[in-house]
């Protein structure tokens, strides 16, 4: 609680235009085969800054599995409203829900960015049991708490009656318990927004979570299966007031944006595909004399695509759906902001006239058929979907996966997280801009951190090569050390948690830890010792050898063309990878690194004894 309202609140749009830009962007990173936890990353989105585009800061969750996907602050300029708000609380906390694991992280912001923290856990018992609902998704700072709206019902499947929208505590972060008294026809939910001084609020549907959590499931789609209907609530009362149905084939309305000038009583709808024609569209909904209405506005047409470029989900009908997955509005309602995730295209309408949206610009990255490269020349896998615009409506956002198994049914090659920006003109146009988008800059402080690491293994054995009358008892104990390490490293093959608690900034310091704690420097040790007869080896390492036997300044300059090497080596392969076999390649069951590494230091380790009881040097 502070004793004046948060400076971040606006009291009208036009405020929040003129305020200060953003420092820096929070992004949720997610571990689509949950063999890792998901983590909140923090970048650095300041022009000039040294760090500028890259993650300054991580908060890595206690577990796997929770699907990050939408999350949302504890008190935003909502507070400020008179219809029972909290002026004076402030915007620090963002809250993270799991749609899988129906946990929610609560994070402290304070006191800086890079420094954000967990504060609380609550456990998806406490949603079931307080609620009746699960998969907890969209979060909003409303006038009487948090507001969060659920993709499942009770029971392990979430279909034990509908899903809805729950309150948090906005101070405590408790669960206060559902949101609705008269749900009306609504069964199914996904987005919701509101205008707060006209008292009214808007909801979407997707479908149940049988229908979303394996995948998208073909014959619920082509039968209509999925939501199609638009409702609209009295905010006050709880009551559903009046249902929409924008027919049947228009299958997964899923964002919802109102007007932001609360004299507008309007706003717009996306719906991901038309089952007639595979065609998203933009629906622009209003209030005339106390009723509600709607109609599709802006239809976007699939793009033929030949079958050799189509996942199997879609060679059957020749053509790439734009599946519209997410839409935002710009702050003075201008522009309209619109994720074709499957043809790869980010949309900007003109909504002066909000019935009849303009073109007004349109970049291509990524994309099912297309596959367009970032202006960088860097790859993108998958499509603009998160979308988020600035407030003073000049640089827009985006990132690129949608929902885990969906992403890998429309792009089996992999959506490796990516986050890029585009610069919007005044009066329309976008540009990606060129400089947000990096892939290699991280192999820098990787190399120094390698090249350090191997550094700390070779002095020491450099020194130990003076011992000459020893020599043969350090060869043997030198190799029963590498074979024991090989040995843990395939029994134990856990990587040390204090790796994901370096943050990215450190990204040196990381390196050097995961050299270290993989043992990447003993494989030089038959080098150092001499382990191995210099007759049987290839000339690169009777160069090493002589190097090495030298004395510590040709050992510094051995780890300099070792890290050089090392850098330059696994940089092509990773491209290579993720440019021509995708990211699947490296997640397959049976392609184990740390077990072939672990195997590795175990070999080397035993020929390097046997050399040494045998008496060759």
């Amino acid at each position: 609680m502070t004793m004046r309202p948060d400076p971040t609140f606006h009291a009208s749009p036009k405020l929040a235009m003129e305020a200060p830009p953003e420092n820096f962007a929070y992004t949720l990173l997610l571990s689509p085969d949950f063999s890792m936890p998901d983590a909140l990353a923090v970048i650095d989105v300041k022009p000039g800054s040294p760090t500028f585009s890259q993650i300054v800061h991580t908060v890595t969750m206690p577990y796997k599995g929770d699907e990050f996907h939408h999350f949302g602050w504890n008190a935003c300029s909502s507070a400020l409203s008179p219809l029972t708000g909290h002026a004076f609380l402030e915007r620090r906390y963002l809250i993270i829900p799991g749609i899988r694991s129906s946990r929610i992280y609560v994070i402290d912001t304070k006191p800086d960015p890079t420094k954000a923290k967990i504060h609380k856990i609550i456990e998806p018992e406490e949603v079931f049991k307080k609620t009746g609902y699960s998969r907890p998704h969209t979060v909003h700072c409303g006038p009487e708490g948090i507001y969060v709206s659920t993709l499942g019902g009770g029971g392990k499947d979430g279909t034990d009656g509908p899903p809805g929208i729950f309150i948090m505590d906005c101070e405590t972060f408790d669960i206060l318990g559902r949101w609705e008294i008269d749900r009306g026809a609504q069964n199914l939910h996904y987005d919701f927004w509101w205008n707060l001084p006209r008292d009214y609020m808007v909801t979407s549907e997707w479908g149940l979570p049988r229908q979303f959590e394996n995948g998208i499931v073909p014959e619920d789609l082509l039968s209509n299966k999925y939501g199609h209907r638009m409702h609209f609530w009295d905010l006050r009362a709880r009551r559903n007031v009046q249902t929409i149905d924008l027919g049947a084939n228009h299958q997964m309305l899923l964002e919802v944006r109102p007007a932001h000038d609360p004299v507008r009583e309007y706003g717009f709808g996306g719906v991901v595909v038309d089952t007639t024609n595979l065609e998203g569209s933009i629906w622009t909904w209003w209030r005339e004399d106390g009723k509600f209405h709607a109609e599709k506005t802006a239809p976007i047409p699939a793009e033929p695509a030949p079958k050799d470029q189509l996942p199997p989900l879609l060679q059957g009908f020749g053509a790439v759906p734009p599946l519209v997955t997410d839409i935002d509005l710009s702050m003075d309602d201008r522009f309209l902001y619109v994720s074709c995730w499957g043809t790869g295209e980010m949309r900007q309408y003109d909504v002066t006239d909000p019935r009849k949206p303009k073109l007004a610009g349109s970049v291509h990255i990524g994309g099912i058929a297309r596959r367009t490269a970032h202006p960088s020349g860097k790859p993108y896998g998958g499509g603009p979907q998160m979308v988020e615009i600035s407030r003073d409506g000049r640089r827009v956002y985006w990132t690129n996966s949608l929902y885990s198994t969906w992403d890998n049914q429309f792009y089996p090659d992999g959506v490796p997280g990516a986050q890029v920006m585009a610069n919007a003109s005044p009066n329309g146009g976008l540009e990606l801009a060129k400089d947000y988008c990096a892939l290699f800059a991280a192999l820098g402080p990787l190399a120094v951190g390698h090249f350090l690491a191997m550094l700390v293994v070779m002095l020491p054995f450099a020194l130990l090569v003076a011992l000459v009358e020893w020599q043969r008892q350090i060869q043997i104990g030198a190799s029963i050390l590498v074979i024991a390490f090989g040995i843990f490293r395939l029994v134990n093959p856990r990587h040390p948690r204090a790796l994901a608690r370096i943050p990215p900034t450190q990204l040196g310091v990381w390196s050097f830890a995961v050299a270290i704690a993989h043992g990447a420097g003993f494989m030089l040790v038959p080098i150092y010792l001499g382990l191995c007869r210099v007759a049987d080896l290839d000339s690169g390492h009777e160069a090493a050898s002589a190097l090495i036997n030298g004395n510590m300044a040709t050992a510094v300059l051995v780890s300099l063309v070792h890290g050089a090497a090392m850098i330059a080596a696994g940089g092509l392969l990773a491209w290579s990878v993720y440019r021509h076999l995708g990211l699947k390649f490296v997640s397959r069951s049976w392609f184990n690194l740390d077990a072939t590494w672990a195997l590795s230091l175990a070999l080397v380790g035993a020929v390097s004894l046997a050399f040494s009881v045998a008496g060759q040097h």
